[in-house]
Parts: structure tokens; sequence; C-alpha cells
């Protein structure tokens, strides 16, 4: 297992993938951040990045995540963000509960 990272063609914006290796080969996940946010808060959340494929999986995550919190409405929703904290997305809670 080792961790690279790439750029995106034409970007300046850096990804960071997990290389996983295994005897049927080689598979690429992405990291990303899942940030909890309230207004401008700073919420207390996961310093390790987690690993998906891509960053529809991610925010599949959010919305599963967002639904299964006690007190979703007290929240604004999830800011998914890559390893050098560019945001991606904010699944918002409205969303997450529609």
């Amino acid at each position: 297992m080792s961790v690279s990272v790439l750029t995106s063609p034409g970007t300046q914006m850096e990804t960071a993938v997990l290389i996983l290796r295994n005897p049927f080969g080689v598979t690429a996940m992405r990291l990303f951040f899942l940030k909890l946010k309230r207004g401008s808060e700073d919420l207390p959340n996961d310093p390790e990045p987690q690993a998906f494929t891509d960053l529809a999986a991610a925010r599949i995550e959010a919305i599963q995540a967002l639904r299964e919190m006690s007190a979703p409405a007290a929240y604004d929703g999830i800011e998914i963000t890559n390893t050098d904290g560019s945001v991606l997305l904010m699944v918002s809670t409205r969303e997450a509960l529609n």
C-alpha cells in the first residue's frame, strides 16, 4: 500500500491517491476529508482522510452520514475537500434529508 500525489491535467489541483496492490491487481482510491459544518464554527472532524473510488462515492457517504445523525438539522452539511484543503463539494443537510 502506498500513497501517491497526482496533479490533474490542465490544473494545479493535486489529489492524493491511495494505491492498493493485491493478487488481483492494483486499485487506486482517492483521499478525501469529510468535514461536518455548522456556520463558521470550527467543529472537531476526523484528522485522517478517507479513501473513496471517486467524488461521487464520497458524496454518497456524506449523505448517509447526515441521514444517520441524531440531530442533522443542527448542521449545515458536510464539506468534502481534497488533501490540500480545496473544497470540492458541499452536501447540505437539506439535500441529504430529501
